[in-house]
């Protein structure tokens, strides 16, 4: 019987990332290779953050850091957030 459980789609990347098979997925054409930029971007703002900075100025920061517009990675930070059902046997 299959187990679900509620993940991220950043713990998603993370365990592919862990495993090796994020890079094998993009080589191969995949998983598109901003993947692993946005990834990137997620993770410096969310230090930013837990660092103590406003979610807006970590924001700020980052658009400058990575030359991308700030819609975007709210866009980045609200699809890395997104949890769905993950099932797995």
């Amino acid at each position: 019987m299959p187990v679900s459980k509620i993940k991220s789609n950043i713990e998603i990347i993370n365990e592919l990332k862990s495993t090796g098979a994020l890079k094998s997925l993009v080589q191969c054409g995949l998983f598109p290779a901003k993947v692993v930029y946005h990834r990137e971007i997620y993770f410096y703002v969310d230090a930013k953050v837990e660092a103590g900075e406003k979610k807006s100025h970590a924001v700020r920061e980052a658009a400058i850091q990575f030359n991308i517009d700030e819609r975007n990675i709210y866009r980045i930070l609200k699809s890395f957030s997104s949890k769905f059902l993950y099932i797995y046997e």
